[in-house]
């Protein structure tokens, strides 16, 4: 790059960027060795015959192992093609060090010593907008060329030890947060199923028959007409194992066959597998068919407070029609419709819960996919308790559930703010902002300091010494290698 070129690159970045007194730009060409030219990619078949202790490492981290290294220091990695140069929440640049094997989706640099270093650039990296300087639509590609022009926004290099320290101090502290609320999700997902295993065993509401026993209410079982069930867990005396079909007015399956050509953009809402979620109707995707078409598939009609369970794939995942869908139709479902004697969410709550939904894997039938069909739903066992328990459960179930739901919520947008804070505090170290300026400690200690202009300056001038004194020493050596085997 020449001298012309360096003043304009640093007068328009300065102006850009802003850059506090004593830094200077420069470009990641001028900032680093790179060293591709020794890089070797190894297909997977052939890493599969050369199985090794050396990690082996592609554009966004390490890929595999192999048996042998091609570099063995601390380098800085830098995707050429497909690392997500534009998403800001993951890291565009990786460092590596030890032995290590390098493909060629991955640019190999090493900052040139003392004038920077490989974590200060990284972070430079990860921060920097790389739009104008990567190409491709699909897998966008980051050239040598390219790469090399980079500007890159240099302090004086012991203020630049203390933004890393300092960045890599509170990024610490930030992925501490982010694994704490990576944790919530499993706990809450723990918690959803520990309050229905309490709500299907009757624990959860043990208090509260204590206080609600008559004559009217004591037992779910006074009628001959539920057919008992093997128990899969102890129950409350007041509570009896029935099948479900014995509480239901009906249980059905929704249309199985070819469905594409019957799908419009408007009428009689079609629900499938990936319409229904544990306890809720999901409007994603949702196809429609025709009032005719719906009509010549009665059997497989929905009303809001049917139970619909998914038949195969992700089987037993229940949810309730709402009322918002006062019909519909539906395919690769199991239609269940709880009589007066059983509440629909209750029943959704017990098809939900672990013990449900292993009594539906136990059951599932089929060789090249499996399902769960309706003689086994009719023969599901179900914990039943009174109506007014049932509705007790269900209310104390959805509190409790809306409670995690919120906790949900909030985590993940305590999430968002992690992701944020992470390219905050970078982007504020590249403002200055971070740590006190090299120009303004100098100015309290009263002393002198190296700008890094000048510090630039004098790197390039050493680096072209070196590099005009190699060339002679290699002829020397050659000189002194013939008078010696001539003598």
């Amino acid at each position: 790059m020449s001298s012309v070129e360096r003043t304009c690159i640093a007068t328009s970045a300065t102006t850009e960027y802003g850059l506090p007194e004593g830094w200077t730009l420069s470009s990641l060409g001028e900032c680093v060795d790179i060293l591709d030219s020794r890089r070797v990619p190894v297909n997977s078949d052939e890493r599969a015959k050369r199985l090794g202790r050396t990690p082996y490492y592609g554009a966004t981290g390490q890929v595999g192992w192999i048996d042998d290294c091609l570099f063995n220091e601390e380098l800085l990695l830098l995707g050429e093609d497909g690392a997500p140069f534009l998403d800001k929440s993951l890291p565009i640049s990786y460092i590596i060090s030890g032995k290590s094997w390098v493909n060629n989706h991955a640019h190999v640099l090493r900052a040139v010593e003392g004038l920077t270093t490989n974590h200060y650039l990284k972070f430079w990296l990860d921060a920097f907008d790389f739009s104008e300087y990567v190409t491709g639509s699909t897998r966008l590609k980051l050239t040598q060329t390219a790469m090399t022009r980079m500007p890159v926004s240099l302090p004086p290099v012991h203020e630049q030890y203390r933004i890393v320290k300092k960045v890599q101090d509170l990024l610490g502290h930030v992925s501490g947060a982010s694994d704490h609320l990576s944790r919530v999700p499993v706990i809450l997902k723990r918690f959803r199923q520990a309050v229905l295993a309490a709500a299907c065993s009757g624990k959860f509401t043990e208090s509260w028959r204590s206080l609600a026993v008559s004559p009217t209410t004591s037992s779910a079982s006074g009628s001959s007409k539920y057919a008992q069930m093997e128990p899969l867990f102890d129950l409350p005396s007041s509570w009896r194992w029935v099948s479900l079909e014995s509480v239901c007015d009906d249980i059905t399956v929704g249309h199985v066959g070819p469905m594409a050509q019957e799908y419009q953009e408007a009428g009689i809402p079609f629900l499938r597998s990936q319409n229904v979620r544990e306890f809720r109707f999901d409007p994603r995707g949702l196809k429609y068919v025709s009032r005719k078409f719906h009509q010549k598939l009665n059997k497989s009609a929905l009303r809001p407070g049917d139970v619909a369970v998914v038949r195969s794939g992700y089987a037993g995942v229940a949810c309730v029609i709402p009322d918002t869908i006062p019909e519909a139709n539906c395919a690769d479902l199991v239609i269940i419709r709880p009589s007066t004697t059983l509440d629909p969410h209750y029943a959704c709550i017990f098809i939900n819960s672990d013990a449900g939904r292993a009594h539906v894997n136990d059951v599932k039938v089929g060789i090249a996919q499996s399902h769960f069909n309706v003689g086994a739903a009719r023969n599901t066992p179900l914990p039943l308790p009174t109506l007014g328990e049932q509705q007790e459960i269900v209310r104390r179930v959805g509190a409790l559930f809306a409670l995690a739901d919120n906790i949900a919520k909030r985590t993940a947008n305590a999430t968002l703010v992690a992701n944020k804070l992470t390219q905050s505090i970078i982007a504020k170290a590249f403002r200055g902002e971070l740590v006190p300026t090299e120009d303004e400690l100098a100015r309290r200690e009263g002393r002198e300091y190296e700008p890094a202009s000048v510090l630039l300056e004098r790197i390039r001038k050493e680096r072209e010494s070196l590099a005009s004194i190699k060339p002679e020493r290699k002829g020397k050596r050659k000189q002194d290698v013939s008078v010696q085997q001539n003598a």
